[in-house]
């Protein structure tokens, strides 16, 4: 498996063509850099530079510098997203609420909600109470606005009673049943 610091240290390596140089720039030993670019080569099983003088790298070695960038850089941008959906900056949220519930209640809470979280992307399913509760238990939704009450087995949400106030909401065995 291709290791990331193996990379970072042979693209300084590629950048500087001479492993003194890259090794002073990356403070680490010429020693531990050769070590670095021996397992690169072992893990492609090619030879990535002409060690000649000066030092050149091969045609194996062109090819993974160009690679090796664009790995990097996905790495990067694939912490990025992950940090992003993480911190609530982007993502995805699938509501499901009646057509007539819906047209009531998200004119008034959408607007505040993009405005709050423009990076994630609102994804609405219309349907009955008892089509949304299931596709609720089933993953398919996020969240459902429902106006009608409902036992837990521990207290009844009625419309404006904040549901995640319910005792029942601490007991792991009530998570899986919709309210």
């Amino acid at each position: 498996m291709i290791n990331f610091l193996n990379l970072e240290y042979f693209l300084v390596a590629a950048e500087e063509l001479n492993f003194t140089r890259a090794a002073k720039r990356l403070y680490i030993s010429q020693q531990s850099l050769s070590n670095h670019i021996s397992n690169l080569e072992k893990e492609f099983d090619v030879v990535l530079f002409n060690r000649t003088s000066p030092l050149t790298l091969t045609y194996a070695g062109q090819a993974l510098k160009t690679r090796a960038r664009e790995l990097l850089d996905l790495r990067d941008e694939t912490y990025k997203e992950i940090s992003d959906i993480k911190d609530f900056s982007t993502g995805q949220l699938s509501i499901g609420v009646s057509h007539t519930r819906g047209r009531f209640i998200l004119p008034e809470i959408l607007p505040t909600y993009q405005r709050e979280f423009p990076g994630i992307e609102l994804h609405l399913a219309e349907g009955n109470s008892s089509e949304l509760a299931n596709d609720l238990l089933h993953g398919n939704i996020d969240l459902m606005i429902d106006l009608y009450s409902r036992k837990c087995g521990y207290c009844t949400h009625m419309p404006g009673r904040d549901p995640f106030s319910c005792p029942g909401r601490s007991d792991p065995k009530s998570l899986s049943r919709p309210f």
